[in-house]
């Protein structure tokens, strides 16, 4: 098993192409795009492939005793769709920015199963982390409406516009000591964590280091990250996030627009698909679970 110091060891070091290792199948970069969840349901539309994946993950789980995670939660599109397939689960969303934590308790005010917090959450589980974004939101509060999405632990030019300004300065945590106590192993009465999504803004791999124990103990049974360059700022890449997944269990696969999935876990660490510089979304599952097999079985697998 890949062990917390190796993981650390190997981001600082260069990594060469493993024996045995895979150089297919070919990355189509447009066919494996993220696709903007914000825009389709605006459009009132869904995006395809992510209720696609979550429909296959919600018929090979146990709702019974559920815990959801949605980290980077943004006005709450993606934890919506959490809750309309797990009803009765126990939602836990965090999200950094104080007026989208105000929209979404506002949003789940009648879903006492709904816990929002205002946490950035990474490897950590003490101090403080400061949140980047454009200098007018930091000027003007007001200017955080519901349409706005990049704030980050990095910084970053995009459309020609800077997020170099500390918007705001929250606590930080991580999912193993928000979570474990709620499992039934840590005392609490909750069976396991069907779903574990983040989109942190190239905080991912922190946020997933975090959850080492709960991934090693095999309670999460999917795990639905985001792929974003901004994480080469903390020394981690898609490539060793998947080595370190692959360390404790767990098969990876890059997510595409018609749900198609590219496997990653044995793709070389020269294959296209890690050295692409876009955005996109990986999903995780225990290997050989029956979300798993209901993912490889259910979806597209490009060979």
């Amino acid at each position: 098993m890949l062990s917390l110091a190796s993981f650390v060891a190997a981001a600082n070091a260069e990594v060469e192409d493993e024996a045995g290792c895979e150089r297919r199948p070919l990355f189509a970069k447009r066919q494996f795009s993220n696709p903007d969840l914000h825009e389709a349901l605006g459009a009132g539309t869904r995006a395809t492939a992510e209720e696609t994946l979550l429909d296959t993950v919600r018929a090979a789980t146990n709702a019974s005793g559920a815990i959801l995670v949605d980290v980077g939660a943004n006005r709450g599109d993606f934890a919506q769709l959490l809750l309309e397939r797990w009803p009765s689960a126990e939602l836990h969303v965090f999200e950094v920015l104080t007026p989208h934590v105000a929209r979404l308790r506002a949003r789940f005010a009648s879903a006492p199963q709904v816990h929002v917090h205002h946490n950035a959450v990474s490897d950590v589980n003490s101090g403080t982390a400061d949140i980047r974004g454009l200098p007018e939101w930091a000027a003007d509060r007001s200017a955080i409406d519901g349409s706005v999405t990049g704030a980050s632990l990095f910084t970053r030019s995009r459309r020609r516009r800077s997020y170099i300004a500390i918007v705001e300065t929250v606590p930080l945590t991580t999912l193993d000591a928000t979570l474990l106590p709620l499992l039934t192993g840590g005392g609490g009465g909750r069976s396991g964590v069907p779903f574990l999504k983040v989109d942190a803004e190239g905080a991912d791999p922190q946020v997933l280091l975090g959850a080492r124990r709960l991934l090693e103990a095999g309670v999460v049974e999917a795990v639905y990250f985001e792929n974003n360059v901004l994480q080469r700022q903390g020394g981690h890449s898609l490539y060793r996030t998947v080595r370190y997944l692959h360390g404790l269990g767990y098969v990876a696969y890059y997510v595409g627009r018609q749900a198609q999935l590219l496997p990653l876990t044995r793709l070389c660490h020269s294959h296209a698909v890690f050295a692409d510089k876009g955005t996109g979304n990986v999903v995780a599952a225990r290997r050989g679970s029956a979300v798993h097999r209901a993912l490889t079985s259910r979806l597209r697998v490009s060979i």
